[in-house]
């Protein structure tokens, strides 16, 4: 006859324990989850207070007034460079439906473009407002809407433009979309929309700099995104942008526009930022020796506007040379 095993009562204690949570695990895990959300309020908050720079960091490193007057400077130069142009119309609508973003929180619209810190204002924009600036569904509806009522909206807010020196912006074009003249196995798209535009050989494996510039003269009237010019692509006469930064000046600008809008965000962060500005332009100018006299003279006819009206010059060094040099080879 099988006799089952008495079980006392602390034994079958000790069995429901290997089971079931003890009161004091209950009374943890109820406190698991408001401590856990605690703690992430604490971290977000923290994470956006030292994204913006401390009042006393900022003020050690920038005089937040002397920045406010080289905005006021920069804004000025821009409007004597419109009422003096030439060309009076602008592509507005492409500015408002391909390059214009808005900081939501902050009654701000940015006219963002290739090869002036997009890359740096996408992540910006995507921390700021939640989703990508090109998947936003809020940008979707406001895109659905007539011109007159997106150019509306857009003047009811503040507006910035993001520059860089043209001609720096065309060497980093070239190294971005040509590779830096780099032999490929596989042409991309810009290389061979070039050797067909100049009318080279279509196996070729590479396009050098002087080629590159030549394709941007060749096609000035229909220009790509990445090298056309900030009238043809932010319309700054028409919006007449209420801060323009300067991707040479990033951190200070920032930092400016951070602490005037309340923006959280973190001016010392730029994406593909390989060197310093200073570092970029003279390695960039450095392209352009041992090209001819007469395509530098084309490209800075192309771009003399921009540079004009966002304060930019080139070096002495860029007139030197003869009308020798590397010509499309």
């Amino acid at each position: 006859m099988n006799v089952k095993p008495v079980t006392t009562s602390k034994a079958r204690g000790r069995q429901q324990s290997r089971f079931l949570p003890s009161l004091e695990m209950v009374h943890s895990r109820k406190f698991l989850k408001p401590l856990l959300f605690l703690l992430l309020v604490t971290s977000t908050y923290l994470y956006l207070k030292s994204s913006v720079c401390p009042q006393s960091v900022y003020e050690e490193q920038y005089s937040h007034e002397d920045i406010a007057q080289r905005f006021v400077r920069r804004r000025d130069l821009m409007r004597r460079a419109c009422e003096k142009a030439k060309q009076k119309t602008e592509p507005v609508k492409q500015t408002i439906r391909s390059f214009m973003f808005r900081l939501y929180d902050y009654n701000l619209t940015l006219c963002s473009i290739p090869k002036c810190g997009w890359t740096t204002w996408v992540e910006n924009i995507k921390k700021l407002n939640g989703r990508h600036p090109l998947y936003d569904e809020r940008r979707f509806r406001l895109l659905r809407e007539a011109d007159d009522v997106i150019i509306r909206r857009v003047r009811a807010t503040a507006t910035l433009i993001s520059v860089r020196h043209p001609l720096v912006r065309l060497a980093s074009a070239f190294r971005n979309k040509f590779l830096d003249g780099r032999p490929v196995e596989k042409l991309t798209t810009y290389m061979r929309a070039a050797l067909h535009a100049l009318h080279l050989p279509a196996d070729r494996d590479h396009v050098t700099f002087a080629e590159f510039l030549l394709h941007v003269i060749h096609t000035r009237d229909h220009p790509d995104r990445h090298w056309s010019t900030y009238r043809a692509l932010c319309s700054p006469c028409y919006f007449d942008y209420d801060f323009v930064a300067h991707l040479e000046t990033y951190s200070e600008d920032m930092h400016f526009l951070a602490h005037e809008f309340e923006i959280p965000l973190d001016p010392e962060a730029r994406r593909n930022a390989k060197s310093t500005p200073g570092e970029d332009d003279a390695a960039a100018f450095r392209y352009y020796q041992n090209v001819s006299l007469s395509i530098r003279r084309q490209i800075f006819n192309i771009f003399k506007d921009d540079m004009e009206m966002f304060g930019y010059e080139v070096p002495d060094s860029f007139w030197v040379g003869d009308e020798g040099g590397a010509t499309a080879t």
